[in-house]
C-alpha cells in the first residue's frame, strides 16, 4: 500500500511527468487502433478478392479456368489467414496479463 501512495506522491511532484505520460499512451492506444483498422480494410479485401475469384470459378466453363481462379481464391484466402494473424497478434491481451 506504501508503494501505491509514494507512486501517487512522486506524480503530484512532478506534473508535467504525468501529463508526458498520460499523452504517449494514449498515442499509443490510437496508433494501435489505427493498426487495427488498416488491417481489417485488408482483410475485407481480401474476402472480397476471394469471393471474386470463387465467382468466376462457377462461371469458368474449362478445367482450367476453375483450376486457376480456385488457385487465386486459395491465394486471397491465404493473405486472410496471414492477416487475421496479424489482428489476433495486436488484440492479444496475454503478454500484458502475464507482466
Amino acid at each position: 500500500m506504501q508503494s501505491r501512495s509514494r507512486n501517487t506522491s512522486i506524480y503530484k511532484s512532478f506534473p508535467e511527468a504525468e501529463k508526458h505520460l498520460r499523452k504517449e499512451y494514449a498515442e499509443q492506444e490510437k496508433a494501435g487502433s489505427d493498426e487495427i483498422s488498416a488491417v481489417l480494410w485488408a482483410m475485407r479485401a481480401e474476402r472480397r478478392a476471394e469471393l471474386l475469384y470463387l465467382g468466376l470459378k462457377s462461371k469458368s466453363s474449362s478445367k482450367e479456368g476453375k483450376d486457376f481462379f480456385q488457385f487465386m481464391a486459395d491465394f486471397e484466402l491465404g493473405h486472410y489467414n496471414m492477416l487475421d494473424k496479424i489482428v489476433e497478434d495486436l488484440t492479444d491481451a496475454t503478454d500484458y496479463l502475464q507482466n
